[in-house]
Formats: structure tokens, sequence, C-alpha cells
């Protein structure tokens, strides 16, 4: 059957253009030769054209071009065409790509934008500016330390001391600093009076400081991570799940808690400390709660 298959597709056949015989797959010439002179050439006579750039005759094949070589048309590219000026009406040629090309100078720009008034405001305030600057300097006396001073502006009325500098400075915060009133508060240890703030419980010599109380005698030496193991590594307020895989500001950081505060006269021991998360212990503060109730069970 292949041989079959063979033998009817080699057949016979004849060039188109000279006639000759040959076996095998079906074209329509014997050779690329034959097929290059049988296609007919085209009778079309070349275009009579001018340049749009030099003005020059020239013959082109297609007559849709426009310049005679690449330099015409390189120079065409190049050169912006004329406009007019819609101010002045002069003509002009745009010298760069980025311009609006509708006015021929700055000044016919400045008058088709309208912006005359605006230079005049700004020169006026550039003449301001200057007239405040001396040419003359003059003997002024400082106003925070009395001495007497150069002044090289009208409005200088201050040596250029560091001192006189820094107390400008902070007369000018002294104008926006609200400050915190201030009230007499009754000591919950001595029972004293003294005056500060309303959120202090604790006078002077009462209030232990943080160092005195972690670093004292009745201080107990210990880590943090004994404390988390005992309370199970959750927070004794919300009983959440703390880990120390969590960054620091994370929620469920765990956190070392007074359950007494230090300001409060608490002290530095295992009994007084439990594990919060960062949120509870934030929101407890150096409050007192419910949970103190874990010391007396």
């Amino acid at each position: 059957m292949k041989a079959a298959t063979i033998t009817t597709r080699a057949r016979d056949h004849t060039c188109q253009q000279c006639g000759g015989a040959w076996v095998g797959r079906k074209k329509k010439f014997c050779s690329r030769r034959c097929g290059q002179a049988f296609r007919p050439r085209s009778n079309t006579k070349p275009h009579s054209l001018i340049c749009q750039h030099c003005g020059q005759a020239y013959s082109a094949r297609f007559g849709k071009q426009k310049y005679c070589s690449r330099d015409c048309l390189y120079k065409a590219s190049r050169t912006r065409p004329e406009r007019i000026c819609v101010v002045c009406g002069v003509g002009f040629r745009q010298v760069r790509a980025d311009d609006a090309g509708k006015c021929c100078s700055r000044k016919c720009g400045f008058e088709w934008l309208g912006v005359e008034a605006l230079v005049a405001r700004e020169v006026a305030a550039l003449r301001r500016i200057r007239g405040n600057w001396q040419t003359e300097t003059k003997t002024r006396f400082c106003k925070i330390c009395g001495k007497p001073f150069k002044a090289l502006r009208l409005l200088h009325y201050q040596c250029g001391g560091k001192a006189c500098a820094n107390e400008h400075k902070r007369a000018g915060k002294r104008k926006t600093f609200v400050p915190v009133p201030l009230r007499d508060n009754a000591c919950t240890v001595c029972g004293g009076q003294f005056w500060g703030h309303g959120g202090r419980l604790l006078c002077d010599v009462c209030l232990p400081t943080r160092q005195r109380v972690v670093r004292g005698k009745t201080s107990e030496r210990f880590k943090r991570r004994e404390i988390f193991q005992r309370d199970g590594w959750r927070c004794q307020l919300c009983g959440k799940k703390v880990s120390l895989r969590h960054r620091a500001a994370h929620q469920l950081y765990p956190n070392l808690d007074h359950i007494i505060p230090i300001t409060r006269g608490g002290q530095h021991t295992r009994v007084n400390t439990q594990c919060l998360c960062r949120r509870c212990n934030i929101k407890k503060g150096a409050k007192l709660g419910g949970v103190q109730l874990r010391l007396i069970g």
C-alpha cells in the first residue's frame, strides 16, 4: 500500500516558463530563475516631485515621498514651523519643545497670562524687605540682658548671645504652653499635705523611686521568665495566651506587672508580680484592682 501511494504522488510536471518537465513535488516552475523571469515587471514611470525642505526637483518611485534625501528629512524634523504671537501678532519660531508656543517673548507671555499685577506685588515686597535692612549700624540695648549692641536691621532688638537667643525661644514657647494646675493633696502613707498634680498619691518623702525599691534589701532577685512560667504564659486579667515570639509592641507580648504598684508602696517580689499582656498592662497602669485578692488567698 505504501509503494502504491508513492507512485501516485510522483507525477510528471511542466514548467510554466520554459516548458521543461520533471518528476517530483508539484510546483509551477522548475527553478528560481524561471520564476523570476515569469513575473511581470512594473511599467510604472518615476514621479517628478519637489522637496518640501530645499525646494529642488527630484524623481521618486512613490508619489507620496516628501523629501529628496535623508538629510532634508532630518533638517525638516529639527526645524519647527513658524507661529504667530497671540499678543503682538509677530511671526516667530518656537525654540523649546516644552513651550506653549503662543507668545514670541517673555513680555508678551506675562501680558497674555495676566500676571503683571503679581510681578508688581513681588517687586514691592522685595523693596520692602530691602528697606528693613539698614545701611548703617545703630547702637541699641538688648531687651533681655540690657547690654548695648550694634543692630544691623530695623527689627533687631536682641544681641547675638546664646543665652539671649535661648531666652527668646523660651519666651515664644511660653505663649503657647498651658501649665497643668496644681492643688493640695494628702499623702496616703503619712497623711501629710503636699502641693502637686491630682494624680499623685504620695509625698516626696514617702514616694519611693523604682530603683530604690527594685534594688533594695527587701526586693527579690528573679527573672521575668520565672513569673511567666509560673502563670502558664497567660495573662492574669484577660486569660489570653502570651508569647515572647511577638514583637515588643504586639498586644500579646508578655509584661511583668506589679499587683500593688511600686508608686503605691508595693514591693518587687515574686508574690507581688504577675504576667500580663501588653494591652492589659497599659490599661491597668498604676491602678489598684480586684487582682490583689490573689495575695490574700
